[in-house]
Protein backbone atom coordinates (compact mmCIF):
# COMPACT_ATOMS: atom_id res chain seq x y z
CA UNK A 1 0.00 0.00 0.00
CA UNK A 2 1.66 3.23 -0.96
CA UNK A 3 1.20 6.25 1.12
CA UNK A 4 -0.39 9.27 0.08
CA UNK A 5 1.42 12.64 1.07
CA UNK A 6 -0.71 15.87 1.41
CA UNK A 7 2.27 17.96 1.21
CA UNK A 8 5.17 16.56 -0.98
CA UNK A 9 8.77 18.45 -0.19
CA UNK A 10 9.82 21.19 -2.43
CA UNK A 11 12.31 20.89 -5.62
CA UNK A 12 14.32 23.35 -4.64
CA UNK A 13 15.29 23.99 -1.26
CA UNK A 14 14.05 23.42 2.59
CA UNK A 15 10.04 22.88 2.65
CA UNK A 16 6.77 21.22 1.53
CA UNK A 17 3.91 22.44 -0.96
CA UNK A 18 0.38 21.07 -1.16
CA UNK A 19 0.18 18.12 -3.43
CA UNK A 20 -3.79 17.28 -2.76
CA UNK A 21 -6.92 18.47 -2.04
CA UNK A 22 -6.34 17.73 1.78
CA UNK A 23 -3.51 19.20 1.97
CA UNK A 24 -5.22 22.53 -0.02
CA UNK A 25 -7.85 22.62 2.46
CA UNK A 26 -5.18 22.57 5.72
CA UNK A 27 -3.72 25.25 3.68
CA UNK A 28 -6.43 27.49 3.62
CA UNK A 29 -8.14 26.57 6.75
CA UNK A 30 -4.26 27.76 8.13
CA UNK A 31 -4.53 31.34 5.99
CA UNK A 32 -8.12 31.91 7.51
CA UNK A 33 -7.26 31.00 10.73
CA UNK A 34 -4.52 33.71 10.75
CA UNK A 35 -6.84 36.53 9.64
CA UNK A 36 -9.37 35.49 11.92
CA UNK A 37 -6.60 35.61 14.92
CA UNK A 38 -5.01 38.74 13.71
CA UNK A 39 -8.38 40.92 13.21
CA UNK A 40 -10.10 39.42 16.18
CA UNK A 41 -7.77 38.88 19.37
CA UNK A 42 -8.68 40.47 22.23
CA UNK A 43 -5.23 41.83 22.71
CA UNK A 44 -1.58 41.93 20.70
CA UNK A 45 -0.09 38.83 23.57
CA UNK A 46 -3.49 36.49 22.45
CA UNK A 47 -2.60 37.25 19.10
CA UNK A 48 0.90 35.90 19.27
CA UNK A 49 -0.23 33.31 21.08
CA UNK A 50 -2.66 32.81 18.80
CA UNK A 51 -0.05 32.73 16.01
CA UNK A 52 2.06 30.83 17.17
CA UNK A 53 0.22 27.70 17.96
CA UNK A 54 -1.45 27.89 14.55
CA UNK A 55 2.13 27.77 12.94
CA UNK A 56 2.93 25.13 14.84
CA UNK A 57 -0.20 23.11 14.13
CA UNK A 58 0.30 23.28 10.84
CA UNK A 59 4.12 22.28 11.37
CA UNK A 60 3.26 19.20 13.06
CA UNK A 61 0.69 18.43 10.18
CA UNK A 62 3.12 18.69 7.57
CA UNK A 63 5.74 16.15 9.37
CA UNK A 64 3.09 13.46 9.76
CA UNK A 65 1.28 14.11 6.31
CA UNK A 66 3.88 15.59 4.15
CA UNK A 67 7.29 13.98 2.40
CA UNK A 68 10.66 13.41 4.46
CA UNK A 69 12.03 17.13 4.95
CA UNK A 70 14.89 17.62 3.35
CA UNK A 71 17.07 20.16 1.50
CA UNK A 72 16.81 19.38 -2.19
CA UNK A 73 18.47 21.33 -5.71
CA UNK A 74 16.23 20.05 -8.10
CA UNK A 75 14.55 16.68 -9.22
CA UNK A 76 15.39 13.47 -7.36
CA UNK A 77 17.79 11.35 -9.13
Amino acid sequence: MTKVYWFKSKMYGLGWTPATWQGWVVVLLFVSLLLVISEYAPSQGAAIIGLLITVFSLLVICFIKGEKLSWRWGPQK
